[in-house]
C-alpha cells in the first residue's frame, strides 16, 4: 500500500529478504512487516504486499529500518538494512531489509 505523496515527503520501497544460509547461499524474498523509525522516535509501519515488496510515503528524514517475517525465526528477530536510510523530499529511496540466515 502506498500513501499519497505530500509536500515534504518521499518514498521508501524495496523488499524484505532472507540472505545467506548453508552453501550454496541463497536469497529469497519474505512476507512480513517493515518499520521505519526516525531520530525523533516516530515510527511508520507497513506490511510487505502479496508480491513481497513494500512502498511507503513518509516525511523526509533519516530512518532506521527493520523488518520481521513469520517465515524467519517466527517473527521473533528483527531484520535490518545495512545502515540508516535517508528519504529525501520528492525522492524514492530503496532499501533491502535483510534477515541473515546461518
Amino acid at each position: 500500500m502506498e500513501l499519497a505523496l505530500h509536500a515534504g515527503t518521499g518514498s521508501l520501497t524495496r523488499t524484505l529478504e532472507a540472505l545467506g544460509g548453508p552453501l550454496p547461499a541463497t536469497q529469497r524474498t519474505l512476507s512480513g512487516t517493515i518499520s521505519l523509525r526516525n531520530p525523533a522516535g516516530t515510527t511508520f509501519t507497513i506490511t510487505a504486499g502479496s508480491d513481497v515488496t513494500f512502498s511507503i510515503s513518509v516525511p523526509a528524514d533519516t530512518y532506521a529500518v527493520t523488518g520481521r517475517s513469520p517465515l524467519y525465526q517466527s517473527a521473533a528477530v528483527d531484520c535490518q538494512t545495512a545502515g540508516p536510510v535517508i528519504v529525501s523530499v520528492g525522492g524514492t529511496s530503496r532499501a533491502v531489509v535483510s534477515c541473515q540466515e546461518r
